[in-house]
């Protein structure tokens, strides 16, 4: 999540004549928005950043380049405490994921 401060700073950036030459180099970038935010905050190094990765990528293909997708078998490694987000998940090949992790989040609330 990223704070007001950092909302304000990209918009200001991404305006500015920098900015713009930027956004001219991603135009040709396969999938810009998976970097062109990180790319710009952390070159300004005003601002802090977790340094722990908190989300589950399984990245079963390694050579391939995209994620594989999440599935019941991965419940153990998701069920960290230290996870809190994971990508990509296919409710058409592993339904029950969901409704897993649904019930996981349900009994720690309590």
């Amino acid at each position: 999540m990223l704070s007001a401060d950092c909302v304000k700073f990209l918009l200001h950036f991404l305006r500015s004549a920098q900015g713009r030459r930027l956004i001219d180099f991603y135009e040709d970038t396969l999938i810009p928005d998976e970097s062109i935010f990180q790319t710009v905050l952390v070159n300004n190094g005003s601002f802090k950043f977790y340094g722990q990765n908190i989300h589950y990528i399984s990245w079963s293909k390694p050579n391939d380049g995209r994620p594989g997708i999440v599935s019941s078998e991965h419940l153990p490694k998701l069920a960290r405490d230290d996870i809190f987000f994971a990508r990509k998940f296919d409710v058409e090949k592993d339904p029950e994921i969901l409704s897993a992790l649904d019930e996981r989040i349900f009994a720690a609330q309590g």
